[in-house]
């Protein structure tokens, strides 16, 4: 859907182009789409009314009356003769009092995050996604990594608690009870598990069923949705009530905070990564890099990526000093070469590694907890560097990016990929 929308042009036509596939996809009851062409639209020509007026009108397809009565506002603060924008509110407004004379539903509901089954920088930054769903649909958050995890040894059972503290005390099991009352349809009537192992992301990417973004669930009556299609945070923001927690937050530092309040690796993890600093860099500061390969050769950008590389390193030989650098990487060529250039200043730790251009270690490794512990204490080490280097277009480099206590203290190269998606302007009355 989005290589449509993608020409970089300011022309009228195109703003007419995009409002045109937004009522189209709103007509199918395709609402992801729309929403994207809408949020496009936005982004560029941001004193359009006409995008906020039907912005206005799918939140109140969706049932999301607040966010239309605000949306139609807003285009009538940018065109106040705008007709159709005053007919919305007006509708948008009987439908919200109307609603808020019924009785409040007070039975507690779930939201199920399985696995992404991709990388473990996209799974975290999906996850952390799909938690801001939860709290945005005021839904209790149901972790479980099953057999479609990258990072599972025993298919049956949840990983997730095997490398973090758990975030909620219920698991799987508790909703059992609750079916077949699921969203989305598709997941009704079926065992959670035994379906979730089927769902790798390769097979969601271009299904339509899957098609389903974040205000999709913001209004559901069903006891327990099944999270499922990415939706970033730069696509949420503009679905952020004005005193939401987020509402006047850059994305880069909603993500960085979603971190902190939700991503705790295990002790035994953080301990290793203690040790290692303790031992090498002894208190004092230290520079760390992450520079990609293997795998990340049959991405589309992987002509870039060792151009991206010497940039990196780049960076880190113009670094005033001798400080020391700490190196994460999953290929051994980039260890090699570092070690050529930076000798005995470069640190890092004996991990699995691979040359192959194919297939990354946590794709063929049979030892997928090792592989993956092993991750993660390499992220914790370069997470508590002075300045982090990283591959923007790496969602392991944004998500240790994202560790770190400040965006200042990281440096990722071309851009920041989580926050370059859709950046759209913040309303006026949340700055």
């Amino acid at each position: 859907m989005s290589q449509n929308l993608q020409p970089d042009t300011t022309s009228l036509d195109y703003r007419r182009f995009l409002m045109n596939y937004a009522r189209e996809r709103m007509a199918a009851k395709n609402y992801f789409d729309a929403d994207f062409a809408l949020q496009v639209s936005q982004s560029r020509y941001p004193d359009d009314p006409v995008s906020y007026n039907l912005q206005a009108m799918l939140a109140y397809r969706l049932g999301l009356y607040e966010h239309g009565i605000y949306f139609a506002k807003k285009a009538l603060e940018l065109d106040p003769s705008m007709e159709r924008a005053q007919e919305n509110l007006t509708a948008i407004e009987r439908a919200y009092f109307s609603e808020q004379a019924k009785p409040k539903d007070l039975t507690e509901k779930y939201f199920l995050i399985h696995s992404w089954g991709s990388g473990l920088g996209f799974e975290l930054l999906y996850l952390m996604q799909q938690l801001l769903i939860a709290e945005l649909s005021e839904r209790t958050p149901v972790i479980y990594w099953g057999a479609n995890s990258l990072y599972n040894d025993t298919p049956d059972q949840d990983c997730f608690v095997e490398y973090f503290d758990s975030i909620s005390s219920l698991t799987i099991d508790d909703l059992k009870q609750h079916i077949p009352n699921v969203y989305p349809e598709h997941w009704q009537k079926r065992d959670l598990q035994n379906f979730i192992r089927r769902t790798r992301w390769r097979n969601k990417v271009n299904n339509q069923q899957y098609k389903i973004g974040g205000p999709y669930f913001f209004n559901r009556p069903e006891r327990i949705v099944v999270g499922g299609e990415y939706a970033s945070v730069g696509m949420l923001r503009p679905w952020l009530a004005n005193n939401h927690r987020y509402s006047n937050t850059l994305v880069g530092d909603i993500y960085r905070d979603l971190v902190r309040r939700y991503i705790r690796p295990k002790q035994k993890l953080q301990d290793k990564a203690n040790k290692f600093i303790q031992k090498n860099f002894d208190g004092n500061a230290y520079l760390a890099v992450h520079l990609r390969g293997t795998d990340k050769h049959n991405e589309k950008q992987s002509s870039a990526i060792s151009t991206i590389n010497s940039d990196l390193i780049a960076k880190l030989s113009a670094v005033p000093g001798e400080l020391p650098v700490f190196l994460m990487t999953d290929d051994t060529r980039q260890l090699n070469s570092m070690q050529a250039v930076f000798g005995d200043r470069l640190h890092s730790i004996d991990v699995s590694r691979s040359s192959n251009e194919n297939q990354g270690v946590h794709h063929t490794s049979k030892n997928k907890r090792k592989i993956t512990e092993e991750v993660l204490v390499d992220m914790l080490v370069a997470s508590r560097s002075s300045h982090f280097y990283g591959c923007g277009l790496s969602y392991l480099a944004c998500m240790v990016s994202y560790m770190q206590a400040s965006e200042k203290t990281s440096t990722l190269m071309p851009f920041d990929v989580m926050t370059k998606f859709i950046d759209i302007p913040m309303p006026p009355d949340s700055k």
